[in-house]
């Protein structure tokens, strides 16, 4: 159930998306992520929206909390000993969150990549809310948000890459807002690429 629909589709993962505003977040994860042997390069890590969570908004059975709480007591482990984990990043406009809270809500994301979970999400891509900060709210940019959405399922779904070179084709035609700081920081982060 998480909220930015948007953003789940047009980023190609939550660690990506959380690029934008929390700078860091990829290198730090995996940082972490090396450091138990989890065999996951965050790079490489495609999630759409039946596989994608942040702010923590999800609802599960005891057999995917046991996943997670087995994952979130590792990272817990790790952020008391990792001081680059519990540095102030930014928030709303304000930098007085530790980086830690922001990895923690898309933990989920991993857990979800790699277990196979019946998952049911609300399907809100055409007539949902939009990230006004990110993207230009019209017709054309809620469709192609939408195929984003649909070709990364398909790439996850048959591991054929012809679905993830239509995901990066397709992104590079949505219009971000160019008179925001997250439009910027966004158009940048895609197309370097």
């Amino acid at each position: 159930m998480s909220i930015r629909w948007d953003q789940i589709a047009f980023f190609i993962n939550p660690f990506e998306q959380g690029e934008c505003h929390h700078p860091g977040i990829i290198k730090n994860t995996q940082k972490f992520l090396n450091s138990i042997n989890f065999d996951l390069n965050l790079s490489d890590l495609v999630t759409h929206s039946m596989s994608s969570v942040f702010s923590n908004y999800i609802i599960a059975k005891p057999i995917y909390w046991k996943s997670w709480l087995d994952l979130a007591n590792k990272f817990y482990t790790y952020a008391k000993d990792n001081l680059e984990v519990n540095n102030a990043t930014m928030h709303r406009g304000a930098s007085n969150i530790a980086l830690k809270v922001f990895i923690q809500e898309r933990l989920s994301s991993i857990i979800l990549s790699r277990h196979r979970f019946k998952v049911i999400t609300p399907e809100i891509g055409i007539n949902g809310p939009i990230t006004l900060d990110f993207f230009e709210n019209d017709y054309r940019t809620r469709r192609l948000l939408t195929s984003l959405d649909l070709m990364k399922e398909k790439f996850c779904n048959s591991g054929d890459q012809i679905f993830l070179q239509a995901f990066y084709k397709l992104r590079k035609e949505i219009r971000l807002n160019s008179n925001s700081r997250a439009g910027k920081i966004a158009y940048k982060l895609v197309n370097a690429k």
